[in-house]
């Protein structure tokens, strides 16, 4: 219990960006989004058929202060419904995958992120990284609206204690 509490305050302290005792799990990966998508690439096919498009080349995707970047990128849009407004409902990226915050980043080789449930799920050799702490595994699944994470295969972290000292 001990060792999983110790995991859960870990991804806490990867994901937060301030001290440990002062946080909140995976708050600086929080997303809104009725934030505007921004994406650039070098080249782009649209595929009205299914409502996708795929971006390739040093693929960019900004919404507000989280930023993502792959070898290629397909887009998703919603349709406007009843109770959806239309815009773009996933992406799914693939090679070199890496988010990043203000204060912390994860990279891997895939990610689907469901922007409206704000479900991020990453896999291939997963990399988190917060200051000097770390926490690694095969695959990371993050809800950004609830604050919770799950962490799947190979696990290991990595953390750095903070000074207790006052100077």
């Amino acid at each position: 219990m001990t060792y999983l509490r110790s995991i859960l305050l870990t991804a806490g302290v990867l994901l937060a960006g301030i001290a440990l005792a002062q946080t909140t799990p995976f708050a600086s990966f929080e997303q809104d989004s009725s934030q505007p998508i921004e994406i650039q690439a070098e080249s782009l096919t649209l595929n009205q058929a299914d409502g996708t498009a795929i971006f390739a080349g040093g693929v960019t995707a900004v919404q507000g202060t989280l930023k993502m970047t792959a070898d290629m990128m397909t887009v998703t849009y919603a349709e406007e419904t009843e109770t959806q407004a239309a815009g773009i409902e996933r992406l799914i990226a693939v090679g070199n995958v890496f988010f990043s915050t203000p204060t912390e980043t994860a990279e891997g080789e895939e990610a689907d992120y469901l922007i409206n449930e704000g479900l991020l799920t990453l896999k291939g050799g997963v990399v988190l990284t917060q200051g000097p702490n770390a926490l690694s595994s095969r695959e990371m699944k993050i809800d950004l609206t609830a604050g919770t994470g799950e962490f799947i295969g190979g696990v290991r972290t990595i953390i750095v204690p903070q000074s207790t000292e006052t100077q």
